[in-house]
């Protein structure tokens, strides 16, 4: 059975968000779905959960934590400064106290277990992914027509050549080098921002 990747709206008139849902690819576009994956909100607000962030303000999530860590093992904030750091932070970052650590420094497994370093990874995914599909989208014509369709059978086959082929054999860097000529370049990801929400925000 073919399926396609739809949005589905819901929310109010004027706010509108989806839900993310395979689909058969022969059933109408309201008709039920296989499986609901996830929910995409265009528009961006704060918020004081890491996983609940938009992509515009997550990686603000990341300097937090990554700015904290620094700290901690530096020994230049005690564990017991921790939740007052942390809303000292929020406030500055993202104009939000928390009002309790459930929302704030607890929110996470990442320190109870250890996993000290790790934050970053997920910031550094978010940049590589916008810098690939920047390259992808000039190897591919109509890609972002492909998407809207639901079709991303050209997308992951570009992807299966360039990336998942190569498997372990570079680096990060490495890759990055192999697939557009350049190492890391941030610009790739602020221009996805700027392309995608001047359009909803009219700026």
């Amino acid at each position: 059975m073919a399926v396609k990747i739809r949005l589905k709206r819901i929310g109010k008139k004027r706010t509108p968000h989806y839900r993310i849902v395979v689909m058969d690819a022969r059933a109408k576009r309201d008709g039920r779905a296989i499986e609901e994956i996830g929910i995409y909100n265009p528009k961006t607000e704060p918020s004081f959960i890491r996983v609940e962030s938009d992509e515009t303000t997550y990686n603000l999530h990341i300097l937090l934590r990554f700015e904290m860590e620094q700290a901690m093992l530096g020994n230049d904030l005690s564990v017991d400064d921790v939740p007052a750091a942390w809303n000292e932070r929020m406030k500055k970052y993202l104009g939000l106290t928390p009002p309790d650590d459930a929302k704030g420094c607890l929110q996470d497994v990442h320190w109870s277990h250890g996993s000290f370093g790790y934050f970053p990874t997920y910031s550094l995914g978010s940049f590589y992914a916008a810098q690939f599909y920047a390259f992808a989208n000039q190897a591919i014509p109509d890609l972002n027509d492909h998407i809207r369709k639901g079709n991303t059978t050209s997308l992951l086959q570009w992807l299966r050549n360039q990336v998942h082929n190569k498997g372990r054999r570079f680096t990060s860097e490495q890759l990055c080098q192999e697939i557009c000529g350049e190492t890391l370049n941030i610009e790739y990801f602020i221009s996805y921002l700027l392309d995608k929400y001047k359009d909803i925000y009219k700026f």
